[in-house]
């Protein structure tokens, strides 16, 4: 909904997604168990999600 992936071409959606998942499990563990035990984010989980993909996408994720 905020367009995250809207510079990932569509050919590099699957491994944007595996790799996301493993760093996010990797490096935000507390926010990955709060969204897995259905817990609403507030407003610094939301800012620390967005900072998170944004630093996956311009210093990890790497294209095949």
């Amino acid at each position: 909904n905020e367009g995250f992936l809207d510079d990932v071409e569509n050919k590099d959606i699957q491994e944007f997604k595996k790799q996301w998942f493993e760093y996010f499990g990797a490096n935000m563990n507390d926010l990955s168990e709060k969204l897995n035990q259905g817990a609403a984010l507030d407003d610094n989980d939301k800012e620390n999600l967005r900072n998170g993909l944004k630093n996956f996408k311009e210093n990890i994720f790497k294209k095949d």
